[in-house]
C-alpha cells in the first residue's frame, strides 16, 4: 500500500509534507493533525493524510487519537524534518522542481484545484474562530461556498476523524470540533499563490501549444495553395 501511495502522489509531494510534519512535531513535541500540516502546503487534506500514512514505516509514524481526533505521532521527527528550513517562511516549498512537477500532475485532475481552495478556506475560517466547535452556518456566514458543499467537505474531514461531529438533541445540524489550528493570512496567501502559479503555467503551455498547432496548419495550407492551386 505504501509503494502504491508514493507512486500516485509523487516523491516531491511526499518530501514537502514530511518535512512540514516533522518540523511541527519537533516544535510542539506532540502528535500533529493532518489539518495542521495542510496549512503549510498547497495540497488537499486527503493527500496530506495519505502521505503521512505512507511514511509510517520509514519514520516511525503512528496514527493516534488525541482528544478524540486523528493525529500522527512522529517518533523520528529529526530525520523527517531534515532540510525543512523555516516552514513558516516557506523554505520547504522553494526551488523544489520535483514538488512543482508532482503538483502540476495533481492539478491535471479537473476540480482538484477548486477542492484545495475550498478546503483551505474552511480551515482558515476554523483557525480564526474563537470556538473550536462550529456549525455549518458559521462557515456559511463567512464564505461564498454553497452550504451543501461546506457540509460535504466537513463530512469528509469528519469521516477521516480529522474533526469530530456532535448533533444536539434539539439541533438541526451537527457542530464540528476542530483541533487547535493557526493559519495566518500570509501563509494561506503563499499556498494559494503557488496553486495560481501552477495553473498559470498550465494555461500558458496550452496557449503556446494551440499557437504552434495553428502555425503548423497555416504553413500546410500555404504550401498546398502554392503548389496545387
Amino acid at each position: 500500500m505504501v509503494d502504491t501511495q508514493r507512486f500516485q502522489l509523487g516523491p516531491g509531494l511526499i518530501q514537502v509534507v514530511g518535512r512540514a510534519a516533522g518540523r511541527l512535531a519537533q516544535r510542539h513535541d506532540r502528535p500533529v493533525s493532518p489539518l495542521e500540516v495542510t496549512t503549510y502546503v498547497p495540497l488537499d487534506v486527503d493527500s496530506v493524510g495519505r502521505i503521512l500514512e505512507s511514511l509510517e514505516e520509514d519514520y516511525e509514524i503512528a496514527r493516534v487519537q488525541t482528544d478524540g481526533l486523528c493525529h500522527f505521532r512522529i517518533d523520528d521527527a529529526d530525520a523527517l524534518a531534515s532540510g525543512a528550513g523555516d516552514i513558516d517562511a516557506g523554505d520547504h516549498l522553494r526551488d523544489h522542481e520535483l514538488f512543482e512537477s508532482n503538483l502540476a500532475d495533481l492539478k491535471s485532475d479537473e476540480g482538484w484545484t477548486r477542492k484545495v481552495f475550498e478546503q483551505h478556506e474552511l480551515i482558515s475560517i476554523a483557525a480564526a474562530a474563537e470556538s473550536k466547535n462550529l456549525e455549518v452556518a458559521y462557515f456559511q456566514s463567512r464564505s461564498e461556498i454553497p452550504s451543501s458543499k461546506i457540509q460535504s467537505l466537513l463530512n469528509d474531514f469528519d469521516a477521516e476523524g480529522y474533526i469530530g461531529s456532535n448533533l444536539e438533541e434539539d439541533g438541526d445540524s451537527p457542530s464540528f470540533r476542530f483541533p487547535p489550528l493557526e493559519y495566518p493570512n500570509a501563509r494561506r496567501s503563499r499556498n494559494m499563490a503557488i496553486l495560481d502559479e501552477t495553473e498559470s503555467d498550465k494555461r500558458s503551455n496550452r496557449i503556446w501549444l494551440a499557437l504552434t498547432v495553428a502555425v503548423a496548419v497555416l504553413l500546410v495550407f500555404i504550401i498546398l495553395v502554392r503548389f496545387y492551386f
